[in-house]
């Protein structure tokens, strides 16, 4: 038997770490299959729009799998002024946000 520590989706130091050492990276939060937050580093103000953003990538995913057409590993998305970047880890989801110059590659 082995105690585990768990962290708080507020207090997530090493998370935040990793932020600060990829300057384009500006958020990154990982979330449930349901969309809810359990770590979470960066802006603020994005991160109701990236859970929303995760939970529909995780539910799509899990329907596109029950039709058949596959699951989706992951995904990215382009816009004028962001990268988001969502990926699989079932049962969680790990979503990040960076600048739209950012190398995704």
């Amino acid at each position: 038997f082995r105690m585990v520590r768990t962290t708080a989706a507020s207090d997530a130091p090493p998370l935040a770490a990793l932020l600060g050492a990829l300057h384009e990276l500006k958020a990154m939060l990982v979330c449930d299959h349901e969309g809810v937050a359990l770590l979470r580093a960066g802006d603020e103000v994005a991160e109701p729009t990236l859970q929303r953003m995760a939970l529909v990538f995780a539910q799509t995913s899990e329907q596109a799998d029950k039709l058949g057409l596959g699951r989706n590993k992951h995904v990215v998305a382009f816009h004028e002024r962001s990268v988001f970047v969502h990926a699989s880890l079932s049962p969680l989801v790990l979503t990040l946000m960076a600048d739209a110059g950012a190398n995704v590659g």
